[in-house]
């Protein structure tokens, strides 16, 4: 319920893609026994939106699922790995590659990368960014409350002034 009016926010809103990849990876990177719908409602956004969400997502998607997307019990891995073998078809390539890279030869979530469909959509050139840097180890508390606070305006419809997430070049 709560994912289905996150993605007509979302819809509503693409004009905002950076502000809430932004508010995604932020929550994506606080651990918290929770944080499975925070990867649930990206599945969804890149699965029903995409566009400019997956190029958006691009830029921090290897180092994000390697540093943050830890299953912690079987069903939580089951879940993880059907998203990575969907965003096979997804993300480009290369993408995969890094994330696969990224999560390690060991991890159970390599399997996500032996079955399932294999990568078949480039992302179309016109989408192109360039590449963000790196992302912080952690979340800084007001980072995240600041995410938090742009995800409860998007859902009130409260219009505010706010500080655009500007990836630096």
């Amino acid at each position: 319920e709560h994912v289905a009016l996150a993605l007509d926010e979302a819809r509503k809103h693409q004009t905002c893609t950076k502000e809430l990849v932004y508010a995604v990876e932020s929550c994506a990177q606080v651990d918290k026994p929770d944080t499975i719908h925070v990867w649930e409602l990206m599945n969804e956004l890149l699965t029903h939106i995409g566009g400019k969400l997956i190029d958006e997502f691009t830029h921090n998607l290897a180092e994000l699922v390697g540093r943050f997307m830890i299953p912690k019990n079987p069903e939580m891995t089951r879940q993880y790995t059907t998203m990575l073998s969907r965003w096979r078809s997804l993300f480009p390539a290369d993408v995969m590659a890094k994330v696969q890279q990224s999560i390690g030869p060991s991890s159970q979530l390599q399997a996500a990368f032996t079955t399932g469909l294999p990568q078949t959509t480039p992302t179309p050139p016109q989408l192109a960014q360039p590449v963000a840097p790196q992302m912080h180890a952690h979340v800084q508390p007001h980072m995240h409350q600041h995410a938090h606070a742009h995800a409860h305006a998007a859902h009130h419809h409260v219009a505010y002034q706010h500080h655009a997430y500007q990836p630096q070049a």
